[in-house]
């Protein structure tokens, strides 16, 4: 018999693992935000990730060194076996920096799935309040406080009074 508005809460119930999955997705996501260094409203840039610009630093460095090396070996100051040296550690800085993209990519993918788990975490946390579809009264209540409800149990029937619609046989 009472009396609902559209949208109030008919049933709440328990929340602990919703909130909880809820509260794990968010620390997902913000544990990869953070190891990605996303700053929030500035769009993801993969070189500003800290470990691709320090990979980056670094295969420039050896690059510049390289070419230093080679100006030497064509004078004949420097040995070939440091010249063949330098030479390696150009492309071993190089793979390094294509991994800590590839690394970057990879960990930006996750936080899209992180993402997504987070956008479910919340729905099933909103979920576990049960809302009247519309205004009406309560006609019936077919569960009590501790029962246990599985998706699509009947917790309540609710009628719409207004309009009021009757069918009699005259």
């Amino acid at each position: 018999g009472s009396r609902v508005s559209e949208g109030a809460p008919l049933i709440t119930l328990a929340p602990l693992e919703a909130q909880a999955a809820a509260t794990d997705a968010e620390a997902s996501v913000a544990q990869l935000e953070a190891r990605l260094a996303i700053e929030p409203g500035v769009a993801f840039s993969i070189d500003g990730v800290p470990e691709v610009a320090a990979a980056r630093a670094t295969r420039d460095l050896a690059e510049a060194e390289f070419a230093r090396i080679r100006s030497l070996l064509d004078q004949k100051v420097v040995s070939q076996a440091e010249f063949d040296q330098r030479r390696a550690q150009v492309e071993a800085t190089s793979n390094q920096y294509r991994a800590a993209r590839n690394a970057a990519q990879q960990q930006y993918r996750m936080l899209e799935g992180a993402k997504a788990r987070l956008a479910v975490a919340r729905q099933a946390l909103a979920d576990t309040v049960v809302r009247a579809p519309f205004a009406g009264l309560v006609v019936e209540r077919k569960v009590s406080v501790g029962d246990f409800v599985t998706r699509g149990t009947k917790v309540a029937t609710v009628v719409k009074v207004a309009p009021l619609r009757v069918e009699l046989t005259v």
